[in-house]
């Protein structure tokens, strides 16, 4: 199971605090009302590239702002919640991976490079694969095996530039 800042346990989760507690004892170094204003300036300073870049004059095309740059900082801004926030769930993996499936979207055919669809595929099945305990618990084997494999099928279908293919 993951570890809460403070120390105890919870479900496992897959953020920077999780990662860094099998090294660094949070709990043992600031004291506990501390560690949340703690998590609030990581991420804070993690949000600050992408919203930066997405108030930047050039993204805004006639007074509003592009597509491109509001799904680029609508993804890091869920990135950023996702890794660095006090309290996270299995579940809140699924928040990056719905901005990032907005982004071959934004860029349209002529900007989204060959491996920007595969990539977003492939985004989602490893966050699938974060969410098995939670799969496991509620004994929904059937439904995560079969999206597992269409989401196989469709990242082996979908171009994924010069590189070779890693699945399959």
């Amino acid at each position: 199971h993951g570890r809460h800042p403070y120390g105890h346990f919870l479900t496992q989760v897959a953020n920077v605090w999780c990662t860094i507690s099998v090294v660094v004892k949070l709990h043992r170094l600031l004291p506990p009302r501390l560690i949340p204003a703690v998590c609030a300036g990581f991420t804070l300073a993690a949000l600050l590239p992408g919203c930066a870049a997405c108030l930047c004059r050039r993204n805004f095309a006639g007074g509003a702002l592009g597509a491109p740059a509001f799904a680029a900082a609508l993804t890091a801004s869920s990135f950023a919640f996702f890794l660095f926030a006090f309290q996270v769930h299995e579940k809140s993996i699924l928040f990056p991976c719905v901005a990032a499936c907005l982004l071959p979207v934004a860029l349209g055919p002529r900007r989204r490079p060959p491996w920007a669809v595969a990539g977003v595929l492939h985004l989602v099945l490893i966050s699938m694969y974060s969410m098995y305990p939670l799969v496991v618990k509620d004994k929904l084997h059937v439904p995560y095996v079969s999206l597992c494999l269409v989401l196989i099928l469709l990242s082996e279908g979908a171009p994924a530039g010069p590189w070779p293919r890693l699945v399959l």
